[in-house]
């Protein structure tokens, strides 16, 4: 089956490792606060398809906390996800990347709505301004936000709506 979990846009691999910051108004006046996403070097049998393991954990540079741990795994043409292995595949992404693609997730009881709002999208984080980007934006009863993400190199920020305004939540950033 799949070493990978191959999207164009969410290209993910064995042993891989992401940082992300989290912008000023949500790190808690630490600059440092960090999350770290980790695919795992093995791989998990689920309902006969194999995913990849993927950990999140959070702290600083040299100090984290595993948090949470998700499968996911290639479609064809997108990505999907699990937050356990009893839970329903939620979809990360799908092809084919158009604006006004629209699809729903559900988690913890609560429907979300996303919706593909741009493909050559812009942002403006703390580390560089990022350019061409696939912008996903979620719509749950609660929040709106958004995802971006880069040809080849995947999820780069998330951005929440505030007030009317979108601020950075995370951001990608170099390895530590």
């Amino acid at each position: 089956m799949y070493a990978t979990a191959q999207s164009p846009y969410y290209p993910l691999e064995k042993g891989q490792v992401t940082f992300f910051r989290y912008g000023d108004a949500f790190n808690q006046g630490n600059q440092q606060l960090t999350m770290k996403i980790q695919v795992q070097d093995e791989t998990e049998q689920i309902g006969g398809n194999e995913y990849l393991v993927m950990e999140t954990s959070y702290g600083s540079p040299g100090s984290y906390q595993l948090a949470s741990k998700v499968y996911a795994r290639a479609t064809g043409g997108g990505v999907v996800s699990m937050e356990n292995v009893e839970a329903e595949e939620q979809v990360l992404l799908e092809g084919p990347y158009t604006v006004g693609k629209t699809w729903q997730q559900v988690s913890d009881g609560q429907t979300s709505t996303l919706k593909i709002v741009a493909i050559q999208g812009t942002l403006e984080t703390p580390a560089e301004t990022l350019t061409q980007c696939l912008v996903v934006e979620s719509t749950s009863e609660r929040t709106t936000g958004r995802s971006y993400y880069q040809r080849g190199m995947g999820l780069v920020a998330i951005t929440l709506i505030v007030e009317g305004k979108e601020q950075v939540l995370v951001y990608r950033v170099a390895a530590e």
